[in-house]
């Protein structure tokens, strides 16, 4: 009897571990963009939970070098006493055109990135450079060279859409990217169901043939219009929307003086496809991007929604 009491208590703690385990192994991550929040305070609870933050965003100038301001550097003094210990901070960059077509650029280049990241402990680097414009074969002679010479003592991640350009150069590159984040934003994209979204993630997993495992899911924070009807027009952010009167429960949102309707993801949905995230294998979640919310005690805070599917499995 004792035998068995032992052997219950075993399994019983190794599912307890299990769970534990495959939580921690899901990523709440986030971009921190340096400029946007200069003004305000850093909220420690926002990113008490986060993973990883990208500091985002430093480009490459017309010689190919990294030349970060004053105020983004002390930014990052901010940020760095704010975060928590275990949260991996990611230096973010930019296109990455300036660079594209010169080799003696590039030498520019990754020597510079070599001393930011020794200089301010970044742990790894994500590779915004987006658009179709972009040669694949550039962009994987990049990649290839970024993780020939940081990997694997420091992390990559490239940042996608979900267009048919974007599954070429994540095909092309799977091998020199830890993570591919992939942004279900944009237009109505914004508001998206879950079966809808979850169609485009299985499609550009299965051309891609990048691992669900190495794959982030990019959610909303903001509010677009059809870019059908209204063109490229700039977006309204979550809390900006929220304080005029849009309701967390909904996934558009009728602007009051021009009728003009913006799609996002509000606090019901963003849960959902955060469980889908996790409950299908993939390696995470991640908003664009983090100032866009409300205050984290509201109860329309999304950052909170998604601490709260991935900590708590609400």
């Amino acid at each position: 009897m004792k035998q068995q009491i032992r052997v219950f208590l075993r399994m019983g703690l190794l599912l307890i571990c299990g769970i534990c385990s495959a939580k921690e192994k899901f990523k709440h991550v986030e971009y921190y963009v340096w400029n946007r929040l200069a003004e305000k305070a850093i909220d420690k609870k926002a990113i008490k939970n986060v993973s990883i933050l990208y500091y985002f965003k430093l480009v490459p100038d017309k010689e190919g070098h990294l030349k970060p301001s004053k105020e983004y550097v002390a930014q990052l003094a901010k940020l760095k006493s704010a975060k928590g210990i275990k949260t991996e901070l990611w230096l973010g960059l930019g296109t990455l055109d300036n660079i594209a077509k010169d080799p003696e650029k590039q030498d520019v280049f990754i020597k510079d990135l070599h001393s930011l990241c020794r200089t301010y402990l970044f742990q790894g680097i994500d590779v915004d450079w987006e658009g179709e414009h972009i040669d694949n074969d550039d962009y994987t002679r990049i990649l290839k060279r970024l993780s020939k010479e940081f990997r694997p003592s420091r992390k990559i991640a490239i940042s996608v859409g979900t267009y048919g350009h974007y599954i070429v150069k994540a095909r092309m590159t799977k091998e020199y990217a830890d993570y591919v984040n992939i942004q279900c934003y944009y237009s109505t994209t914004n508001s998206w169901s879950v079966k809808q979204m979850g169609d485009i993630l299985q499609s550009f997993h299965s051309k891609s043939s990048v691992p669900k495992s190495r794959i982030l899911l990019g959610l909303p924070l903001y509010g677009a219009l059809d870019a059908r009807k209204h063109g490229s027009e700039g977006g309204t952010a979550y809390r900006t929307m929220i304080e005029q009167g849009a309701d967390s429960r909904k996934n558009t949102w009728k602007e009051p003086s021009s009728g003009k309707v913006n799609h996002y993801s509000g606090v019901p949905l963003i849960k959902e496809k955060t469980r889908y995230a996790r409950d299908n294998g993939y390696a995470g979640v991640f908003t664009w991007e983090i100032s866009l919310d409300v205050p984290y005690e509201s109860k329309d805070s999304i950052l909170k929604a998604i601490d709260e599917v991935i900590q708590k499995g609400r």
